[in-house]
């Protein structure tokens, strides 16, 4: 079946843009996970011209993202660091199905989860703390190997400006630091 992925410029910035508002709350909060699944859905009913479940959705929508290399393409030369665009769309649906149908309660018991971990691990802390009991062990960083395909992804995915880079710097002849050639 031959299929129109035809939207219109200012279509596809509006659903960029939602896609990137609602990425940003599911950072802020990670449960506004849905409005993820909301813009996809419109995104889905604008491809398709019809109102269905999730499921309905998933060709047209892998047609649109057939047109980005991280659907496929650099998922199949990097698997190690990208998953394909079928398996995190059946991963979102399914968690998005589970989630719905343990909707609050899970919430609820989650929450109380989180508390009753803080208050274990506050107790198990050592009677005088060091700064390693409380630092970051495994800091995001861009290292030279990464293909950029990653590293964009990466710093997408936790809303960053920049990443730190992992190598060595020189100065140059203007006093700039510069990653040294390798």
């Amino acid at each position: 079946m031959a299929t129109e992925l035809n939207l219109s410029s200012e279509v596809r910035a509006h659903f960029r843009d939602d896609l990137r508002r609602a990425r940003l709350a599911a950072l802020r909060d990670a449960e506004d996970f849905h409005d993820i699944i909301y813009c996809v859905e419109r995104l889905g009913v604008a491809l398709t011209g019809t109102l269905g479940a999730l499921g309905a959705y998933q060709e047209r929508l892998a047609e649109l993202a057939a047109i980005s290399a991280l659907a496929t393409e650099i998922p199949a030369r990097l698997r190690e660091f990208h998953q394909p665009f079928r398996d995190l769309y059946e991963i979102v649906k399914d968690g998005r199905n589970d989630a719905l149908h343990q909707g609050a309660c899970a919430r609820h018991l989650a929450n109380h989860a989180l508390q009753l971990a803080l208050v274990l691990e506050d107790a198990l802390m050592p009677s005088e703390p060091k700064v390693s009991d409380f630092m970051v062990r495994d800091a995001i960083c861009a290292a030279h190997w990464q293909p950029i395909s990653f590293v964009r992804q990466q710093m997408l995915a936790n809303s960053f400006s920049y990443l730190p880079f992992c190598g060595r710097l020189t100065t140059i002849p203007d006093g700039t630091l510069s990653p040294m050639s390798a």
